[in-house]
């Protein structure tokens, strides 16, 4: 009897946390085209200007991503210059744009950049083979690639670019910026790199070799301290968190590789939208890396590029690369789920029930446990989603757990029993 009780619990908590937790996955994309040759990348200059591209081909927004109008050259002193595979899109602002692109089976690369919203472009030809690029305002920006072995930076809205860090012997895969002060970069052989002083030095913060060497294919910072490292290729696949500038890492790896659509290969898309919310090809997770779900515009595993609209609650995904036809669609954000709703949907305890170890779901300010008199007998502060609270030396019965987090408070029940 005690075990159909504790199993008939398990099944209607289980069932509520099935509705929690899914985040933007539970909103549907809405297709706002298809053009023939695939897309790879999104990039947004303002809150109404966005561009996309793919091979042959570059579209444009004005109006956040609802609607868009397609090219298929870049317009250089009058005359009409293909496009060649594009390869990335990064909008510096609504009208200064660089396009980086492939020909002849990626023999040729080169960049291309427009300050007039695409009515004219210029060849960049001393951007080199860096394809990876980001921008920390209007006029200074980083660039790396798979294909060179540093780092070049801008200081005239991408017009010219030097060097200012070269590795040895090695490729860097990709570079992230979360302000003029930071910069973190990774390559080809698990090795991540800090700056702190604006790209002037760097010091290595991790090195995978000769324990897990890897192929380090994409990183993602959403401030100084907080950022992912990924790559889901071959049997030393990784997703590494770290919430303290990269001094110490945590590896979700096993989280992310047991869901079925995984799959292999470097990443096309790794794209953090908050602190819970991230997009790593054609899979979502709401808390931060812990928990995934397939959320992509079809393809299986081959979504290209997920962003946020500046200062719009609108999420816009391309699809797919390698792929004849490419589509793009809009997710609304205020469409069901609020920023409000997805805090409180993104916090809960798990395993419940449990015979003894619990977490919690995502970072809390507070969590306090009580028995049913109301006594507290567990509190902590400041806590995160690697928190592990053991509950072993209670009696079994039912507590209740109060998480609070931004102004947010939630209740829940927790029930403990043995095996």
């Amino acid at each position: 009897m005690k075990q159909t009780l504790f199993l008939l619990t398990w099944i209607l908590v289980t069932t509520i946390e099935s509705l929690h937790g899914q985040g933007y996955a539970s909103i549907p994309w809405v297709l706002r085209g298809s053009f023939t040759g695939d897309l790879k990348a999104v990039s947004c200059g303002s809150s109404t200007t966005c561009y996309a591209a793919g091979d042959g081909h570059w579209i444009k927004s004005t109006d956040g991503g609802l609607t868009w109008t397609e090219y298929t050259s870049f317009p250089i002193n009058g005359f009409p210059f293909s496009c060649g595979n594009v390869q990335n899109v990064y909008a510096i602002n609504a009208d200064t744009v660089i396009f980086y692109t492939e020909f002849n089976g990626g023999s040729v690369l080169r960049g291309y950049r427009t300050t007039d919203g695409g009515q004219t472009f210029t060849a960049l030809f001393d951007l080199g083979k860096a394809h990876r690029m980001e921008f920390v305002n209007d006029s200074v920006g980083y660039a790396c690639g798979f294909v060179s072995f540093g780092i070049r930076k801008t200081t005239d809205a991408g017009a010219t670019w030097n060097n200012v860090w070269t590795t040895s012997n090695t490729r860097l895969t990709d570079l992230s910026c979360p302000s003029a002060q930071y910069m973190y970069v990774c390559d080809e052989n698990g090795h991540v790199w800090r700056s702190s002083d604006s790209g002037q030095t760097f010091v290595q913060i991790l090195n995978l070799q000769p324990t897990n060497p890897c192929f380090c294919g994409a990183m993602g910072f959403l401030n100084d301290s907080t950022g992912w490292l990924f790559n889901r290729a071959g049997a030393n696949a990784i997703l590494y968190k770290t919430t303290d500038y990269g001094n110490t890492w945590t590896d979700l790896s096993a989280n992310y590789y047991s869901h079925p659509n995984a799959g292999s290969g470097p990443p096309f898309v790794f794209e953090p939208i908050d602190s819970l919310n991230l997009y790593v090809g054609s899979l979502y997770s709401w808390n931060s890396g812990s928990d995934w779900i397939k959320d992509s515009l079809g393809s299986p595993a081959n979504s290209s590029g997920v962003i946020k609209v500046p200062n719009v609650d609108r999420l816009i995904g391309v699809d797919c690369k390698f792929c004849s036809v490419g589509k793009i669609a809009t997710k609304e954000l205020s469409v069901g789920v609020n920023t409000d709703q997805m805090i409180t949907e993104s916090l809960f305890i798990y395993p419940n029930p449990t015979t003894g170890k619990i977490k919690v779901s995502a970072a809390f300010e507070q969590l306090t446990i009580s028995d049913i008199h109301g006594k507290v007998i567990f509190y902590e502060s400041d806590g995160n989603s690697e928190s592990l609270i053991s509950l072993e030396n209670l009696s079994d019965g039912m507590y209740f757990a109060r998480i609070q987090h931004k102004n947010h408070v939630i209740n829940q029940k927790i029930i403990k029993y043995e095996n």
